[in-house]
């Protein structure tokens, strides 16, 4: 069976695990909100599906890296709606050169934290184009996407950090074991 084929139909434990806890993070958001009656339930679900990562450290840094985007993003949008809520077109202008000006600190930037300056460039367009046409909706849609965002990677956290917990110590203890066994046994090979 070739590789592919044999990874999508015998998994190993980890991916099993991984699957188990993105799933459960992803329902755990979604139920908390359809229960609570909010908005977008699919923002949280989304959200808890895209911050999912195989290590629980790495969950948590783009679980902040999304919020913070988000946070400043959503504070844009309401900023650019209150300033350029009579002038549609000046709107416009605004959100490209923020668009433009998130985009270049993404690429410049060559750390995982670029992702707040890509979300704090679309969740503008998300919340504040919608709003051209009903400026005083801007200020409740900024807080309904904040909300399900927070509590998708909350959920997401939470289902990474208690249900099989994979470190970043763990992993690459792991791996300096395989390399020196690889190394051992290619001196042995030589010799």
């Amino acid at each position: 069976m070739p590789i592919t084929l044999h990874a999508l139909f015998a998994p190993n434990k980890a991916a099993l695990q991984f699957a188990i806890k993105t799933l459960l993070g992803g329902g755990l958001a979604l139920w908390l909100a359809l229960r609570w009656g909010l908005e977008q339930p699919a923002w949280a679900l989304m959200t808890a599906f895209i911050v999912a990562q195989p290590l629980s450290g790495m969950v948590l840094q783009k679980g902040l890296a999304r919020l913070l985007g988000t946070l400043v993003g959503t504070v844009m949008s309401v900023v650019f709606i209150a300033v350029f809520a009579q002038t549609p077109w000046l709107f416009l202008i605004c959100l490209a050169l923020w668009l433009g000006l998130c985009t270049a600190c993404s690429t410049l930037l060559r750390s995982a934290w670029a992702y707040a300056f890509v979300l704090a460039g679309y969740t503008v367009a998300i919340i504040a184009l919608p709003a051209i046409s009903h400026p005083l909706q801007v200020f409740d849609q900024a807080v309904a996407r904040c909300t399900e965002i927070s509590l998708g990677i909350v959920c997401a956290t939470l289902a990474s950090a208690l249900l099989w917990p994979l470190r970043v110590e763990q992993q690459l203890a792991g791996q300096a074991r395989q390399a020196w066994q690889s190394g051992l046994q290619a001196a042995s090979a030589t010799l």
